[in-house]
C-alpha cells in the first residue's frame, strides 16, 4: 500500500486524505493459524510535519478466521487497528524521544510511542506498518465463545454438541492412576 507523498505538499501542517483498499491477503497472506479473506480498508489522514516528517492517523479494518483452540471450529471476526505512524527520511528515522501534541482529553505521548518507517524518494509504504498492527490485533488464543467445552481427548466428540459415551466407559478407575479421586467429589 504505497502513498505518493508529493500530493502532500511541503508546508507544514498540510494534509492528505487517505482511503485504500487491498485484498487482505496482499499485506498478510497467512499468519501462524489465521487466515484474511476479504478487503483491507484503510482511511486516515497524511500530514506533513516540517523536516521530512510525515504523520498518518487513521484505522484499518479487516476480517480474520481461525480454529477455536479447543474444539476447531472456524471463527470468524472483524477488526479494527488503530494506526498512529509516523515516516522520515531514511537517514533521519531514529528512535528519538520527545513529547508530541496530544489531542484534547488524551494523554501526551511521545515519539517513542508511535512508530517511526522510513522512507526514500517520494514514495510512503504502509505495508510493513500495516502488517504489525494486524498481528499485534490477533488474540493470542481463538475460542469459539468464552465457555467452550472443547474436544473430548479420548474420542473426539465436540463436547459443546453433548456428551461422549467414552467418559461412561472409562470411569472404571482402573483405566487411570486418578480413577480413585473421582470416589472423592
Amino acid at each position: 500500500m504505497r502513498i505518493d507523498i508529493r500530493e502532500v505538499g511541503r508546508q507544514n501542517g498540510s494534509n492528505l486524505p487517505v482511503h485504500l483498499q487491498v485484498p487482505a491477503s496482499e499485506i498478510l497472506q497467512s499468519y501462524r493459524d489465521f487466515s484474511f479473506p476479504g478487503l483491507l480498508f484503510v482511511s486516515g489522514n497524511l500530514r506533513y510535519e516540517g523536516q521530512g516528517k510525515l504523520r498518518f492517523d487513521g484505522s484499518g479494518q479487516f476480517s480474520w478466521q481461525a480454529p477455536c483452540a479447543r474444539c476447531l471450529e472456524t471463527v470468524s471476526q472483524e477488526e479494527t487497528v488503530r494506526l498512529r505512524l509516523s515516516f522520515r527520511n531514511e537517514s533521519q528515522c531514529t528512535s528519538e524521544t520527545g513529547s508530541e501534541p496530544a489531542a484534547t482529553g488524551e494523554e501526551p505521548e511521545t515519539t517513542a510511542d508511535i512508530p517511526c518507517y522510513p522512507y526514500t524518494g517520494h514514495i510512503i509504504d504502509l505495508t510493513t506498518a500495516l502488517t504489525e498492527a494486524i498481528i499485534l490485533a490477533l488474540p493470542t488464543k481463538v475460542l469459539c465463545r468464552a465457555d467452550c467445552r472443547g474436544l473430548c481427548p479420548h474420542c473426539g466428540q465436540d463436547l459443546n454438541e453433548g456428551p461422549c459415551t467414552c467418559r461412561t466407559e472409562q470411569t472404571g478407575g482402573s483405566q487411570s492412576p486418578f480413577g480413585a479421586l473421582n470416589n472423592l467429589l
